[in-house]
């Protein structure tokens, strides 16, 4: 994600606040199901936000809801106009966020790996954790002295 200045991200979490609360109000005349706004990114002249959304339902409902929200874009701006006390109002870009999907991707390989782990017999085991299991001490070594 890009640096951004601290007025851009208050913006952002307006955006995402109002935008989540017209969706709410707005969901049955739109057809839409369960839609969250997990991210907006919005440029630095406040002229365009990408609307990130994300569904409880698998990839087809979400690619439902986004072209949806996108035929409709330009309503959501006019009710979204009232409510910001800045000069302009944003073009509404609505995409879909595939970060959920692949954090569950990442976790389910992670309980795969560890399952396997824990499958495996002593000798092909990985090495020992340096941060739980003590270091070996090494007979040979000299002491140091103090």
């Amino acid at each position: 994600m890009p640096r951004t200045g601290h007025r851009i991200e208050q913006v952002n979490e307006f955006i995402r606040v109002e935008v989540a609360d017209l969706l709410r109000q707005e969901r049955d005349e739109l057809n839409i199901g369960m839609v969250s706004i997990t991210e907006v990114q919005t440029s630095a002249d406040l002229r365009h936000a990408r609307v990130f959304i994300s569904t409880l339902g698998g990839d087809a409902e979400r690619d439902v809801a986004v072209a949806t929200l996108r035929r409709h874009a330009r309503h959501l701006r006019r009710l979204l106009a009232p409510r910001i006390t800045f000069r302009g109002v944003p073009e509404l870009d609505f995409r879909a966020d595939g970060s959920i999907e692949s954090g569950s991707a990442v976790a389910r390989a992670l309980r795969e790996a560890e399952q396997l782990r824990e499958g495996m017999p002593e000798d092909l085991a990985p090495l020992p954790d340096p941060v739980t299991d003590p270091p070996r001490v090494n007979p040979r070594a000299r002491k140091r002295s103090r």
